[in-house]
């Protein structure tokens, strides 16, 4: 459990606490999911309080009520994603899961958002039943809006754990561009090896490049 202040008393999906729930990413899959998954961990800690538990797949499905990001190795129906590679995010309540899903990196980071919007803007209350959106979602915005973010990564301080934080910062608001501020070509090589699966690098550092 989180201390703190949460907007919501309790959480619940289909009558169960959220805190039956666990979340789930593919061992093999991108990468994205782990940091999607810490993502949404995070958001639900804010939200309620709950921490839930993040594994892989790997681990056995043994009942335990679970949050699916992506591709896993579960049991659940992806037919709706058959043919869609646009990035469409897939959402549904299946069988006690919860399945958020896309056929690439940005199709599972907008399930991802739908379900956080399942309670993102909703008013504080005792308790929030949390009605899972059915379907595909797209990545349209309101008014074709952007979201950009510039980020000084600090050129001086390329410890793991603040590596680390980068990255989950950029994936906590995916916004569409990002620009970067002190980012040597060791800075540059890292972030783009972790998020290739959403971003494409363009740009040229100072100094002649370097």
């Amino acid at each position: 459990t989180k201390t703190g202040d949460y907007r919501f008393g309790t959480m619940t999906i289909d009558g169960a606490e959220i805190s039956d729930y666990r979340i789930v990413y593919p061992e093999n899959g991108t990468g994205l999911e782990k940091l999607l998954a810490t993502k949404l961990q995070k958001a639900i800690a804010d939200a309620c309080g709950d921490l839930l538990e993040v594994v892989t797949d790997a681990t056995g499905a043994d009942g335990t009520q679970e949050i699916l990001i992506g591709k896993t190795n579960r049991s659940v129906s992806l037919g709706e994603l058959d043919g869609v590679t646009d990035g469409s995010g897939y959402t549904a309540l299946e069988g006690g899961s919860v399945v958020l899903c896309g056929n690439n990196a940005l199709g599972n980071a907008i399930a991802v958002d739908a379900f956080l919007g399942c309670f993102a803007q909703a008013e504080s209350a005792e308790s929030m039943a949390l009605q899972i959106p059915s379907g595909l979602h797209s990545a349209e915005r309101e008014n074709g809006a952007m979201s950009a973010m510039t980020f000084n990564v600090f050129v001086g301080d390329m410890t793991a754990a603040r590596m680390e934080r980068v990255v989950e910062n950029i994936v906590r608001y995916l916004p569409d561009t990002v620009g970067l501020q002190e980012c040597s070509v060791q800075w540059r090589n890292y972030i783009t090896k972790e998020l290739s699966d959403y971003y494409a690098y363009v740009g040229i550092g100072r100094e002649d490049g370097d």
